[in-house]
């Protein structure tokens, strides 16, 4: 658990770095280098933060679903086992 909390902090910092305006910026290094055109470029980077978005929504979704799952799991670890009367 505590490795998944890391990993979701570290993709966090990771997307959180990727911003519009510097995607924007490594576009316009490819479009002044005669690599893609303006129109080109623009449409990068919204399909960029368009995916960065669903990727993000999926690992919400994902982290959401392993912290109820861990809720559930010391749940039923705290919960008293019942004792199994004895057939006769």
């Amino acid at each position: 658990m505590k490795e998944l909390i890391r990993k979701a902090l570290l993709l966090g910092v990771g997307v959180a770095s990727l911003t519009k305006k510097k995607a924007q910026k490594e576009i316009r290094s490819f479009v002044k280098s005669g690599n893609i055109t303006a129109a080109e470029g623009e449409k990068l980077v919204m399909k960029m933060l368009q995916e960065g978005k669903k990727q993000r929504q999926k690992f919400q979704k994902r982290i959401k679903a392993e912290i109820q799952r861990a809720k559930a799991i010391r749940k039923a670890a705290k919960s008293p086992v019942k004792k199994r009367k004895k057939r006769k």
